[in-house]
C-alpha cells in the first residue's frame, strides 16, 4: 500500500467504513444500557453476558475490520482500516465498562 496524501475519496471511504463498526457490533450485542441491566442479576447471568459480548467482539470486530481492509484496498490507503480499528477499540472499552459497572437498581427482566 502506498502512503499518499488522502484525498476526498479516501476520507469518504474512511468515514463510511468507520461508521459501520457500531452497526456490526450492534447486530451482535445489546446496548450499553441493556448490558448494565443484565449483568447484576446473578453470577451466572453476568458470566453469560460477558461470554456473549466476547463472541460479539470477535464476530462484529472481524466484520468491521474486513470492511476497513476492503476500503483500504479500494482507496490504496491505510486510513480506513486504522479508523475502523480505532472505533472498534473505543466501543469495546465502552462495552467492557458497562459489563464491569452493572446498574444495581434495575429489577429482574
Amino acid at each position: 500500500m502506498i502512503v499518499t496524501k488522502p484525498n476526498a475519496e479516501t476520507w469518504g471511504l474512511t468515514l463510511l467504513a468507520a461508521s459501520e463498526v457500531p452497526n456490526f457490533l450492534a447486530g451482535m450485542a445489546p446496548s450499553l444500557f441493556t448490558l448494565q441491566h443484565f449483568t447484576d442479576k446473578s453470577e451466572e447471568d453476568r458470566r453469560a453476558a460477558i461470554d456473549s459480548m466476547h463472541r460479539a467482539y470477535v464476530v462484529g470486530g472481524g466484520l468491521s475490520l474486513a470492511v476497513g481492509a476492503g476500503a483500504s484496498l479500494v482507496s490504496d490507503s491505510w486510513y480506513p482500516l486504522a479508523a475502523c480499528a480505532i472505533v472498534l477499540v473505543v466501543l469495546i472499552v465502552q462495552y467492557e465498562w458497562a459489563l464491569g459497572n452493572p446498574h444495581t437498581t434495575s429489577e429482574a427482566m
